[in-house]
C-alpha cells in the first residue's frame, strides 16, 4: 500500500508540473512560442483520476476538466458545485478508492435557505455570532452557496490523513484549521496549499 501510494503520487507530482513549465526550456532549444499562446489545460482520466497538463483548448474524451487556478465562483449563485471543484474532488476520490481508501461528500453546495438556517441554530447553539461564524458562516460569506467549497467524510483516519496530504495534488485545500472536513479549490493542481486560518471569520 504505501509503495503503491508513492508511486501513484509520484506520477502526480510529474505530470502536474508549475505553470512555469515554460520558462525551463534550454537556451539553445528551437525559439518556442510564447507561452500565453499555448492553450493548457489540466486533466484527470476518468479511470485513474491522475491529474495531467495538455496542450489543448480542453481535455479529450474520457478525462475530466480540473481547471486552472484556483476555481473562482461566478457572479450569480449557482444551483450546484462548480463543474472544476466536482470533477476535482472525483479525481481524488478515484486516486483514493485505488488505494483502498474510502471518500465521500457529506455536504456540499447549499441554497441560501439552508446556510442561513444552519447559521440560526448555530447563534442559538453557541449564543454568540462571533463564536457561531467559527462553525459556520452567514450566508452572504460561505462558499458552499457559491458552490465552491466541499465538507468531506473519510472511511478511516488512514483515507483522511491520505486526502489532507495529497489533495494539493487536485487542487483542494484544508482552509480551517478547526474544520479537518472542510476543503475549497484555492490552488491550481500541484501547487502548495496556503497556511490554514484558525477558523472561519
Amino acid at each position: 500500500m504505501v509503495k503503491k501510494s508513492a508511486f501513484l503520487l509520484g506520477i502526480c507530482a510529474i505530470l502536474v508540473a508549475s505553470p512555469s513549465w515554460a520558462s525551463s526550456v534550454s537556451p539553445s532549444a528551437s525559439p518556442s512560442p510564447s507561452p500565453s499562446a499555448i492553450a493548457i489545460s489540466l486533466c484527470a482520466p476518468i479511470s485513474t483520476g491522475i491529474p495531467r497538463q495538455i496542450e489543448a483548448t480542453k481535455c479529450p474524451n474520457g478525462t475530466r476538466t480540473l481547471g486552472l487556478g484556483p476555481v473562482v465562483h461566478a457572479a450569480t449563485r449557482p444551483q450546484a458545485i462548480h463543474p472544476h471543484l466536482r470533477n476535482r474532488y472525483l479525481a481524488a476520490q478515484t486516486v483514493g478508492k485505488d488505494l483502498g481508501y474510502k471518500i465521500s461528500v457529506r455536504s456540499g453546495w447549499r441554497s441560501w435557505e439552508t446556510q442561513a438556517r444552519l447559521y440560526q441554530n448555530a447563534l442559538t447553539k453557541y449564543k454568540s455570532a462571533q463564536i457561531a461564524s467559527r462553525w459556520v458562516l452567514p450566508p452572504q460569506k460561505s462558499m458552499h452557496v457559491w458552490g465552491v467549497a466541499l465538507d468531506i467524510q473519510f472511511g478511516s483516519s488512514k483515507a483522511k490523513t491520505w486526502f489532507r496530504w495529497h489533495s494539493n495534488r487536485f487542487g483542494l485545500c484544508r482552509t480551517y484549521q478547526n474544520e479537518w472536513w472542510h476543503y475549497e479549490p484555492i490552488i491550481s493542481p500541484g501547487e502548495k496549499c496556503p497556511a490554514m486560518k484558525p477558523y472561519a471569520r
